[in-house]
């Protein structure tokens, strides 16, 4: 992670350049995630635009990780929300 992008690797080995939009540490799980979009903020069929997350490592910038508990998704939904709740005013 680097000037506020995310090249993520395929399996293929094609790299993809996403746009990060935050990072934030979650307490409750210890462990620090990004949220990020495409490059180019490209909007899906609500027209709102797509955000992912992963798990990120500050001492390892070359790894993330899926986040797999419905518990990690429930706080990063109310995060995204904020986020989105930022972009309105």
């Amino acid at each position: 992670m680097e000037d506020n992008y995310l090249t993520i690797t395929t399996i293929d080995g094609e790299e993809i350049k996403y746009k990060i939009l935050c990072v934030f540490y979650m307490e409750r799980t210890g462990k620090n995630y990004v949220l990020y979009t495409d490059e180019n903020e490209e909007k899906n069929s609500d027209n709102s635009t797509n955000v992912y997350a992963a798990i990120y490592y500050p001492d390892d910038d070359t790894r993330i990780d899926e986040v797999s508990t419905n518990e990690e998704w429930e706080e990063i939904a109310k995060v995204i929300e904020k986020l989105g709740e930022g972009e309105e005013k």
